[in-house]
């Protein structure tokens, strides 16, 4: 394919492993890759609101020309914008990881610590 993987998400190529970055040409075969940043969304928006950003954001996903977008983040904003993005023809994924959780108690506080390690890209259905 040699295309244009796109990453929506909120988390940038710069924290992702070394894995996660090969899977881009290994499951893909996408030579270039760039990013458009995942918004923090306010809880407080309307549907109406939400789908003008959504609508935002679709044509600036577009604009690129994508093979391949990574959508990930906020529920709603991610739901409306994969079917948009598929209803145009762009496949569509995200990643998948295995969680482990550790928890810890030091001084009667709780923490948790949470790792991920990705698995795979999985096109949304």
């Amino acid at each position: 394919m040699s295309g244009l993987f796109l990453n929506f998400s909120n988390h940038p190529y710069s924290t992702w492993d070394e894995n996660q970055l090969q899977a881009i040409q290994t499951q893909f075969d996408c030579a270039e890759k760039t990013e458009i940043a995942f918004p923090d969304i306010d809880p407080n928006l309307t549907n109406e609101q939400l789908k003008e950003m959504a609508d935002k954001y679709i044509k600036e996903i577009l604009a690129v020309h994508p093979d391949i977008v990574l959508c990930q983040g906020e529920f709603g904003l991610t739901h409306y914008i994969v079917n948009q993005l598929k209803a145009a023809g762009i496949v569509v994924v995200y990643a998948c990881s295995s969680r482990v959780v550790e928890n810890e108690v030091h001084q009667g506080l709780k923490k948790k610590i949470v790792i991920f390690s990705f698995t795979q890209f999985r096109e949304y259905l």
